[in-house]
C-alpha cells in the first residue's frame, strides 16, 4: 500500500488548493500571509472514510465548520484565484484533517500520530 501523507506531513486543514506552479509558492503566500488569523479555534467532531474516484481511500478528522474558517476561505478564494483553484469551496467544501490517503484504496489496521508534530497544546477537542 502507498500511504501518501508520511512522517514529514504537517496536520492542516486545507482550506484551498491551486493548480499554481511551486515556484509560484512564495508569491502566494506573500499576498496570503497577512490576512492570515495568527490562530484558528477548531472543533472536531469525528473520524470519516473517504472513496475517491479512482479506488483510493482517505481517512480524515471531522472539522467542525465555522463561521471563523468560513471567512478564511472567502478571503482566499478572493486573492487566489488568479492561481486556479482546484477545490471545492462555499458549501462543497468540508473542512478536515487528513490522516491517510491510500493510493490503492487499503488502510493499514491501526496507525499511531507523532506526538512532535502534534502536541496536546494545539489541539483543543470540544
Amino acid at each position: 500500500t502507498d500511504y501518501v501523507l508520511g512522517p514529514e506531513s504537517i496536520p492542516h486543514v486545507t482550506i484551498l488548493k491551486l493548480n499554481a506552479a511551486p515556484a509560484q509558492a512564495s508569491q502566494i503566500w506573500a499576498q496570503l500571509e497577512p490576512h492570515l488569523p495568527k490562530r484558528l479555534n477548531l472543533q472536531f467532531y469525528g473520524l470519516s472514510l473517504h472513496s475517491g474516484k479512482s479506488g483510493d481511500a482517505w481517512v480524515q478528522v471531522n472539522v467542525r465548520r465555522s463561521a471563523e474558517l468560513e471567512v478564511l476561505q472567502e478571503v482566499a478564494t478572493k486573492i487566489l484565484t488568479p492561481f486556479g483553484i482546484r477545490s471545492a469551496v462555499g458549501d462543497e467544501w468540508w473542512p478536515h484533517v487528513s490522516l491517510i490517503h491510500s493510493l490503492d484504496g487499503l488502510l493499514p489496521s491501526e496507525f499511531s500520530l507523532n506526538s512532535k508534530i502534534l502536541t496536546a497544546s494545539d489541539v483543543v477537542v470540544v
